[in-house]
C-alpha cells in the first residue's frame, strides 16, 4: 500500500548469506519506481549493477529513476565513515522538502557497520526527517550493530545466517530462543523477517528467490496456478496449464531443482505439488 511503502530496513548476516544478493534484488524491484542511492565502502556494487557511480549529491530532487552508485572502494578505511557522513548531510540538505506517502528515493548503505560511528548522528537525523519526503533507507551489516536511537527507526528487519553469539542473545531477546537456536543453520538466501504490521508481529522465514527474468512464462505460470490452488496433483496442474506432459514434467523439473516447489507422492501413482514453506510464506 503507497502509505507503506516508506520504509527503512536492516539486513544482517554473514559473508556469503545471501544478503547483498537480497538487497540487490529489492533494488532491482524499485529502480523503475524510485531514484536509488548506494553508499559503498566494498566497491562491489558498480561490478553487480547497472548504475551511474557519482561523485558527488547533486539535487535530489532531480534525480531520475535508477540507481546511483557512491563508491568509497579507493579511499582509506578512516576515510569512509567521514565521507559517507558528507554525502549522508548532503542528501539532508538537498532532499525536496515535500510530503510524500509513497517511496521516492531510496538509500542503501553496504557494510554499514564499517561506517559506525561516523555516520550516527547524521543517519539518525535522516532516517527521522526525511521519511515524511519519501525517503527510506536500507542498511547492510555483517552483525546487528549497536545503533542506539537508529534502532527505533528500522521498520523491516531481515537477518541471514549467522553465529555470531552476540547476534544470537539479540534475536533470543528479540524474538525467542526458537528463533536464534536455527540461525546458524539457514540455507543462503533463507532470511529470517520481522515486520510489526505482518503475522500478528510474529516473525517468520522467508526466502529471497529468483530474479522475474530467470523465471520462464511457464515457469511463472506454473507457479501462480500452484500458488492459488495451495497445493494439487500433477494431472490437476496438466489441466489447468494446458500444457503437454513433457513440458510439463521439465518446467516441473526446473522448479524443483530451484527448489521452489516439492513434489510428494500421494495415493497409486498420483503426486502431489505443493509450494515449499519458505516461498509460501513470502515470496520476493
Amino acid at each position: 500500500e503507497k502509505d507503506k511503502l516508506v520504509l527503512n530496513a536492516l539486513i544482517t548476516g554473514v559473508i556469503g548469506s545471501g544478503k547483498t544478493t537480497a538487497a540487490k534484488i529489492i533494488v532491482e524491484k524499485l529502480k523503475e519506481k524510485a531514484s536509488i542511492i548506494v553508499i559503498d565502502p566494498t566497491g562491489a556494487w558498480k561490478n553487480m549493477i547497472e548504475g551511474q557511480v557519482v561523485e558527488g549529491m547533486q539535487n535530489v530532487g532531480e534525480l531520475e529513476k535508477g540507481v546511483k552508485i557512491f563508491d568509497l572502494g579507493d579511499i582509506s578505511e578512516d576515510e569512509k565513515g567521514e565521507a559517507a557522513a558528507s554525502f549522508l548531510q548532503s542528501i539532508y540538505e538537498k532532499t525536496p522538502k515535500k510530503l510524500s506517502q509513497r517511496l521516492k528515493f531510496l538509500i542503501v548503505i553496504e557494510e554499514f557497520h564499517r561506517l559506525i560511528p561516523k555516520v550516527n548522528s547524521i543517519l539518525e537525523r535522516c532516517m527521522r526527517e526525511l521519511r515524511k519526503y519519501g525517503v527510506g533507507f536500507i542498511l547492510i551489516s555483517h552483525t546487528i550493530p549497536d545503533i542506539g536511537l537508529i534502532r527505533g527507526f528500522v521498520n523491516l528487519r531481515f537477518h541471514f545466517r549467522t553465529g555470531y553469539e552476540p547476534d544470537l542473545r539479540r534475536i533470543a531477546q528479540s524474538y525467542g530462543t526458537e528463533y536464534a537456536r536455527i540461525m546458524n543453520r539457514l540455507p543462503t538466501g533463507v532470511s529470517l523477517f520481522f515486520f510489526h504490521e505482518y503475522n500478528d508481529a510474529k516473525p517468520y522465514f522467508i526466502k529471497f528467490g529468483e530474479y522475474a527474468w530467470r523465471l520462464t512464462e511457464k515457469e511463472r505460470k506454473l507457479l501462480e496456478i500452484i500458488e492459488k490452488a495451495g497445493e494439487l496433483t500433477i494431472g490437476e496442474l496438466k489441466e489447468k496449464s494446458g500444457y503437454g506432459w513433457s513440458t510439463l514434467y521439465n518446467t516441473l523439473k526446473t522448479l524443483t531443482n530451484k527448489e521452489i516447489i516439492a513434489i510428494f507422492p500421494e495415493s497409486g501413482r498420483r503426486k502431489k505439488v505443493v509450494l515449499k514453506k519458505e516461498w509460501r510464506q513470502g515470496l520476493i
